[in-house]
């Protein structure tokens, strides 16, 4: 195999972490865990799924799609969970509002604007960053940094 090459089915199959970090990040905000965690979930999850469709092997340029897909995955889950956040304060204000009734997500997009919220979830957000660069820094480390050969003598 080419070092250049990217396996399509391989990127396919760690395009399935993005509805799973979504649903899973969700699941974790709203019991009240640090959902970050979910980003290391999915950084592992997308180099497995990866090196499932493409026979084992990772390239420098899959790595790379595989970063964005990560991104984007836990930039998704991050808005699903910060959606999830404002439709209970909507509900709190406006009871029986159904989760994708029109005027909640105009809440949720009109408050997107909102520096002072962006504010609030600034940890979260460096966390979860933090979280996928732990779960995808090995391998990517393996294959941006020369191996290093101990010189010492014996």
């Amino acid at each position: 195999m080419n070092t250049s090459t990217i396996s399509t089915k391989g990127v396919l199959l760690a395009l399935a972490v993005v509805p799973v970090t979504i649903a899973l990040w969700v699941i974790v905000w709203r019991t009240g865990f640090i959902a970050s965690i979910v980003s290391f979930v999915t950084a592992y999850g997308a180099i497995w799924l990866y090196k499932l469709g493409s026979g084992g092997k990772m390239t420098k340029p899959a790595a790379i799609i595989l970063v964005a897909i990560m991104l984007v995955a836990v930039a998704l889950a991050f808005l699903a969970g910060m959606y999830s956040d404002m439709y209970d304060a909507y509900v709190a204000e406006f009871p029986g509002a159904g989760v994708l009734d029109a005027d909640v997500k105009e809440f949720f997009f009109a408050n997107l604007q909102n520096g002072e919220l962006w504010s609030a979830y600034q940890s979260d957000i460096i966390m979860s960053l933090v979280f996928v660069a732990i779960g995808a820094g090995w391998e990517l480390k393996s294959l941006f940094l020369p191996e290093q050969k101990n010189t010492k003598k014996a």
